[in-house]
């Protein structure tokens, strides 16, 4: 009575197969819901990023466009250089670096 028969140790090896693979089943489909969670937040942030560089773009063409500047620079006073104020720079011969 001691020793299990062979078809006791059969039921109880199927049972531990059984309860591993169950065990194992468990543990991907939480990992699957985990992994899907964390996607579905960055997609959400990602979202959110993309819609702040949009709106940051138009932000830049708006505060750019030729249009307002010419206002401001009008609000501030200024007025376009006149053709003896433009200054040109032109390098002279400047000797080229090597590389060691």
């Amino acid at each position: 009575m001691g020793l299990l028969t062979c078809d006791r140790r059969e039921l109880l090896l199927w049972f531990i197969l059984t309860a591993f693979a169950a065990v194992g089943m468990i543990w991907v489909r939480t990992a699957t819901i985990k992994d899907t969670y964390v996607y579905v937040q960055q997609e959400r942030e990602l979202r959110t990023l993309q819609q702040e560089i949009q709106a940051a773009r138009v932000q830049w063409l708006k505060m750019t466009s030729p249009k307002r500047l010419e206002a401001v620079a009008k609000h501030l006073g200024l007025v376009p250089p006149k053709v003896e104020q433009i200054l040109r720079y032109e390098p002279e011969n400047t000797p080229q670096r090597s590389l060691p």
